[in-house]
């Protein structure tokens, strides 16, 4: 009995330990995805950013800085509109998980 016992706990502490290796592998590569993202993510920014400066610096000396500055805010906003939408139908494309 207290060999079951034993055998048991050895078991369980076994079990525990493979399932905490797992859980950190998995974790390590949630983590290098999630780094990864997010530096995407502010290189993306800088590259749109620089991009902007640089049509707004084009536009000004064509059109004047305020034209310019609603011309460029107009194209923003429209293309937010159509990001979103975009980001909105594949939301509601992916597969959920059943109950």
């Amino acid at each position: 009995m207290l060999e079951q016992i034993s055998r048991l706990a050895v078991g369980l502490a076994d079990l525990a330990e493979a399932e905490g290796r797992v859980l950190r592998e998995h974790l390590d590569r949630l983590l290098q995805r999630v780094v990864l993202v997010l530096v995407a993510a502010f290189v993306a920014f800088a590259g749109l950013t620089v991009l902007l400066i640089g049509v707004y610096v084009r536009l000004a000396e064509e059109m004047g800085r305020a034209w310019a500055a609603i011309l460029l805010g107009l194209a923003m906003i429209l293309l937010g509109g159509v990001l979103f939408s975009i980001a909105a139908a594949f939301r509601g494309s992916l597969p959920t998980k059943k109950k």
